[in-house]
């Protein structure tokens, strides 16, 4: 009487191993797509949470001076940037630290006409803000050129300023 030997035979352990290793493969094709999606939420949350930050900003900006910070907003137009966690928001200008991170862009206008508009001596001033990313990154110590405004992601919302 012969002794059956249990165990796998060599093709259906190469079977196995080809199975595993296409499962493997798939999961690391899909990996660039899921950080990339990862970081794009995570963009979009800080995005999302800098509404009370740039109120601030403006407040501290606009002082008690409403009417002046109303005409100087609306010929100008105002323009912040914020670093990638959401901190630091500031003015967006020449003399900026060239070793600080620009990726948030912040673009302040005040609406021109309709019933949102500034009239002299109102007591709100409602400003259209508009933040896009990514705008200027530092990578490797150096702050790499402002990317296209089509390349980049945004949101709209509506402010209003009181003194």
């Amino acid at each position: 009487m012969r002794c059956r030997r249990k165990g796998f035979s060599l093709i259906e352990v190469v079977i196995a191993i080809a199975i595993v290793a296409g499962g493997v493969v798939v999961v690391l094709a899909l990996l660039p797509t899921m950080v990339r999606n990862s970081e794009n939420a995570a963009d979009m949350q800080t995005a999302l949470r800098l509404p009370d930050a740039v109120q601030a900003e403006l407040a501290q900006e606009m002082g008690s001076a409403l009417g002046p910070f109303a005409n100087s907003v609306a010929v100008n137009g105002l323009e912040l940037v914020v670093e990638q966690d959401g901190s630091n928001v500031r003015r967006r200008d020449l003399t900026d630290n060239p070793l600080r991170s620009r990726y948030f862009l912040i673009e302040v206008h005040t609406f021109a006409t309709g019933e949102f508009a500034y009239v002299s001596g109102d007591a709100v001033l409602a400003l259209q803000i508009t933040v896009s990313w990514p705008y200027r990154v530092l990578a490797a110590g150096t702050l790499l050129p402002a990317g296209a405004a089509t390349d980049r992601q945004s949101i709209t919302f509506n402010l209003a300023l009181n003194p």
